[in-house]
């Protein structure tokens, strides 16, 4: 099982209801859509987690929509 040891930060983009969580001080990274509006993005040489991205945010929540993401990110702690 992987432990993350790494802080997390968030920020979210109430304009375009847009919410970014990152892992650790930014690096280069490759960003894959894994299902429609959230996106992770993976270091480019080592493959691991930096971030991932939520879009319309505050609107699957509303819908009480089912948000699927990497097991390293609680939502539940992120108040937007």
């Amino acid at each position: 099982m992987f432990i993350l040891n790494t802080k997390i930060k968030y920020d979210y983009d109430d304009e375009e209801d847009i919410l970014y969580l990152s892992i650790g001080e930014p690096r280069p990274s490759i960003t894959e859509e894994i299902e429609e509006g959230i996106l992770i993005r993976k270091d480019i040489k080592t493959k691991e987690l930096t971030g991932v991205t939520i879009l319309d945010y505050k609107d699957r929540l509303s819908k009480k929509e089912k948000i699927d993401i990497p097991k390293e990110f609680d939502l539940s702690q992120i108040k937007v």
